[in-house]
């Protein structure tokens, strides 16, 4: 179990030793967040910004310390900036992405999760937010031809050890059979064949 409270206690030394330390601001503001004090680190994430307004880690964590203290509507922009200052924020992305889904901003918050996955396929909530949206898709949208996509997803985050996907795995996927497919015969071979070209598919910093 981490010392939060040793490591404030470390932060406040360096602080008081050179209130010009972006990174020790940053990293009190982490421990505020992880301590449940989200005003404390909403205040040292600005003061990171003093010394340091180009720090995307920041921008980030300002985003979700905005979130836990009720102004997620200010939270989207920090999120935009990180991604501004680093196109392959990942973290970004997925809160961006998970904000935007809240907001019921599905076609953006799709985009965000995928770009998620593909900066960190490792990120099994990501994977089970998208299969959440590809269930709602399906829902509105029932010809749509899309079970392999959430099962694929929550399976992937199931393996992760995500409870939600494998419980949502076991209570859909396996209920899904595939449908059956019709014979095709196969053509005779032509004798002078033409050849064809093949074608070629909330994060804290």
């Amino acid at each position: 179990m981490a010392d939060y409270n040793g490591a404030l206690s470390d932060l406040n030394r360096a602080i008081s030793i050179s209130d010009t330390f972006s990174s020790a601001f940053n990293y009190r503001g982490i421990v505020y967040i992880n301590l449940g004090d989200y005003g404390s680190s909403l205040i040292d994430f600005y003061k990171t910004l003093i010394y340091n307004p180009n720090h995307p880690f920041t921008h980030n964590n300002i985003g979700i310390a905005l979130i836990k203290t009720g102004q997620s509507s200010k939270a989207e922009e920090f999120f935009t900036k990180a991604i501004a200052l680093d196109s392959k924020h990942a973290d970004a992305y997925y809160n961006r992405g998970k904000l935007l889904l809240e907001k019921k901003n599905i076609f953006k918050a799709k985009h965000d999760l995928l770009t998620t996955i593909e900066l960190n396929y490792q990120n099994p909530d990501a994977h089970y937010l998208l299969a959440l949206i590809y269930i709602d898709e399906k829902t509105k949208n029932p010809r749509l031809k899309i079970e392999d996509k959430i099962c694929n997803e929550l399976e992937i985050a199931s393996g992760m050890q995500h409870p939600k996907a494998t419980e949502l795995f076991n209570k859909t996927c396996q209920k899904i059979e595939p449908e059956p497919q019709e014979e095709v015969e196969e053509p005779l071979p032509e004798e002078n064949p033409e050849e064809t070209p093949e074608e070629e598919p909330f994060k804290i910093n």
